[in-house]
């Protein structure tokens, strides 16, 4: 669904018709850059999922108020879960959704990601495909942030040992009725959630997987790794668990922009698309805390590694596991260099990015929307990167980060 909202920028008075194509979730949030002065429109566009001609209820929040569209306006083509090219973005009788949609799950399907998808045989849609199977076929999930919500509840609860409640909270998953329980209710829904998050790119998981299961036959060695992770390990690495989803799910709708490109590893090139990073203030630490945590938690791969390589999970190459923990973050990914697949979760890793992260040393080019500075060390060369790379990035990691947390929930429950 799209709808036609024209506004009026109140610092310069510039008109917008902003015709904004609908995403999924409940609550959406729209923020642009005013085309005149460059300052911060903001928006939130509350929906009723439980009727198919739903009007959304909308409030402008920042620096924006209510219009009467002229022809002086300025045409912004916006969806709150795509990126449109720039081509696109002022698009006056078109709407950008289907063709989008279209290309991506081409991509998806050349890349052996999706299956193919039958077009409908009744269809007002001019490419004959249900524009809802395609957002389900490429990993689009509605209810990706009320689930969080109540497992974020249900986990605080299990944490208290509240377990009557715990289990109360958990009906409220959306998927409740169709998770398989193995053993432990939080963690099945857990790991249904993270498989949902990641859908429809499985690959990697089942890939990772194999591996564990590899490690697993050689079963004196496994079961001492096992030990030491549940007495050494599993506390720490579920709070990091609970506290980055946490972060992410936040600020889920900036996040949301670039998921499906994500699942699917289709990078938007910078020069055809714009994405401005007018919230770029909530999310300017997420990169730093999602690298922190990754390059902790990989120790669980590094001693599985040892495992597969037949040896005790504490014994490296050239190293035991008390050096290995002293080891910088960057180099921890060194013994996994030779593992085809465990290197896949360090090789994307940006240590200048974590440390502008963490820093504040990342800053907006009030010159060039849709692009950050930062400057290597805070006192080095000063290097661009546009917002649409720091956040697909992030939910790079975030991907590794819910990959992690599945493998180690294969640890807790056999």
């Amino acid at each position: 669904m799209t709808i036609r909202y024209p506004i009026e920028c109140t610092t310069c008075q510039q008109g917008i018709t902003l015709r904004i194509s609908l995403g999924t979730q409940k609550k959406q949030n729209i923020a642009i850059s005013c085309p005149q002065c460059k300052q911060k429109i903001s928006l939130l566009l509350t929906t009723d999922k439980s009727s198919e001609n739903y009007q959304p209820n909308i409030e402008i929040q920042e620096n924006g108020r209510c219009s009467i569209e002229n022809k002086d306006f300025k045409i912004l083509n916006l969806h709150t879960e795509l990126i449109y090219p720039k081509h696109m973005i002022n698009e006056s009788i078109m709407l950008p959704q289907g063709m989008i949609n279209i290309e991506l799950y081409e991509y998806a399907q050349n890349k052996g990601i999706v299956g193919s998808l039958k077009k409908a045989k009744k269809s007002s849609n001019p490419f004959g495909f249900n524009m809802r199977s395609l957002f389900d076929e490429l990993g689009g999930d509605s209810y990706l942030l009320e689930d969080w919500e109540c497992i974020y509840k249900a986990y605080s609860l299990y944490e208290n040992e509240m377990f009557e409640l715990m289990e109360k909270e958990l009906q409220n998953y959306s998927k409740i009725h169709t998770v398989y329980n193995n053993g432990s209710l939080i963690y099945s829904i857990v790991f249904d959630f993270l498989l949902r998050f990641i859908a429809p790119n499985t690959i990697l998981y089942n890939e990772i997987k194999n591996i564990l299961n590899k490690a697993k036959n050689k079963k004196s060695k496994f079961q001492k790794f096992r030990i030491y992770y549940k007495d050494e390990l599993f506390n720490l690495h579920w709070k990091n668990y609970i506290d980055i989803f946490n972060e992410y799910f936040k600020n889920f709708s900036e996040f949301n922009r670039l998921l499906l490109n994500t699942k699917i590893e289709l990078y938007p090139e910078e020069s055809e698309y714009i994405f401005c990073p007018v919230n770029f203030d909530e999310v300017k630490m997420f990169y730093g805390n999602a690298y922190e945590y990754i390059t902790t938690h990989i120790t669980i791969f590094a001693c599985i590694n040892n495992i597969i390589n037949n040896r005790n999970f504490d014994t490296f190459e050239r190293m035991n596991l008390i050096k290995y923990n002293k080891l910088n973050k960057e180099s921890k990914s060194g013994p996994l260099q030779s593992n085809e697949i465990f290197k896949k979760f360090t090789e994307n890793l940006e240590s200048s990015w974590r440390n502008a992260s963490h820093h504040k040393w990342f800053y907006i080019d009030k010159n060039n929307p849709g692009w950050l500075l930062y400057r290597s060390g805070g006192t080095g060369a000063l290097n661009k990167i546009s917002y649409i790379n720091y956040i697909y990035k992030s939910n790079q990691l975030m991907m590794n980060i819910a990959l992690m947390a599945m493998i180690e929930i294969k640890f807790l429950i056999k």
